[in-house]
């Protein structure tokens, strides 16, 4: 008697499931598909370019490339020259410093 109850309790539970699956799986196709036609009109959009020269100066690729990242952007030196002035700039240091120390 109850494994014949816990059957159609299983079963029931099953059939809950299968419409609530069905049921998002429909919600989602739809979601999916409006979100590919949502989509497709921003690719068709056009924008104004991030970058206006107002000066007479052209600028080179790279120049608008480096502009185009903003302004939180970093443009740090190459390694190498970095610390070649850095040990530079550290034996001037200590030289100027007083002997008695």
């Amino acid at each position: 008697m109850w494994q014949h109850m816990h059957m159609i309790i299983d079963q029931q539970l099953q059939d809950i499931m299968e419409t609530q699956y069905h049921t998002l799986n429909k919600k989602l196709d739809s979601l999916s598909n409006s979100n590919s036609k949502h989509n497709n009109k921003e690719k068709t959009s056009q924008f104004q370019p991030k970058i206006i020269n107002l000066s007479n100066t052209p600028l080179t690729k790279e120049q608008m490339d480096i502009l185009s990242l903003g302004h939180n952007c970093a443009i740090e030196k190459e390694p190498k020259n970095y610390i070649t002035e850095l040990i530079v700039d550290t034996e001037v240091a200590i030289c100027q410093l007083d002997p008695k120390m």
